[in-house]
């Protein structure tokens, strides 16, 4: 006969303090780690210090961004502002990959004319740095 402290056993353990038993099957982890889930660690602080991190993490990150959009100006607005918008995001593909497209139109007083500038984003630094010196 097995000596009950060496047999095994299918239940698993009981979470300490509760009378729960911990379930440790391996089912759909998709969104988890190798490990398990993802845990945020962080020492404690202050509701007023965790904003101020915050504040200037989203600041790093706004000022990293910056550097990816490109200003462009100078062509005018037909009537098919799709198209324009088409063109020149193919236009703006050669220098590198692009994540986002703006226009926005004004018109001329004296003219009349729909005159156009806008703004490019590019997924990365390199793409933005080869158009803006090349374009």
């Amino acid at each position: 006969m097995e000596n009950p402290a060496e047999a095994k056993s299918d239940k698993a353990p009981a979470v300490a303090g509760t009378g729960e038993q911990q379930s440790f099957d391996e089912e759909d982890d998709s969104d988890k780690g190798p490990k398990g889930p993802k845990l945020y660690v962080a020492p404690h602080m202050k509701r007023e210090f965790r904003e101020y991190f915050l504040r200037l993490k989203t600041l790093k990150f706004k000022r990293t961004m910056a550097r990816h959009n490109l200003y462009f100006r100078g062509f005018t607005i037909s009537k098919d502002a799709e198209e324009l918008k088409q063109q020149l995001t193919e236009y703006f593909a050669q220098f590198g990959e692009v994540n986002n497209l703006a226009l926005i139109s004004r018109k001329k007083v004296a003219t009349e004319d729909l005159v156009g500038f806008g703004f490019v984003s590019f997924k990365t630094l390199e793409g933005a740095q080869t158009a803006k010196y090349q374009a």
